[in-house]
């Protein structure tokens, strides 16, 4: 459990929110604002690849799934790894959505 709550952590960190850290985010409620073009899905999916794979030690990453709910105004992240030591697989779900 501490694993998923790590990931889970690093996924929604923003840009500078950790003091003396301001490399470790994903910027993912950057990305609410973004124009949602043919590499949106591309570069939300490479942001959390990269912060959980130079972040978290204990995970192996195997899927990363970004779909888009254009009816509310928002999207969907699923992330699915494999704890290194356990080998035990895990999952969790995001749901984005800007606030009007």
């Amino acid at each position: 459990e501490a694993v998923k709550r790590s990931v889970k952590l690093l996924v929604l960190t923003n840009i500078f929110e950790r003091p003396f850290h301001p490399e470790i985010s994903s910027d993912i409620y950057g990305s609410l604002f973004e124009n949602i073009d043919s590499g949106f899905k591309i570069r939300v999916t490479r942001s959390i690849k990269d912060v959980i794979n130079n972040f978290e030690p204990r995970v192996r990453l195997t899927r990363i799934t970004v779909t888009v709910d254009y009816d509310n105004s928002g999207f969907g992240v699923e992330v699915q790894y494999i704890e290194v030591n356990t080998e035990t697989p895990a999952t969790f779900n995001l749901f984005l959505e800007r606030i009007r």
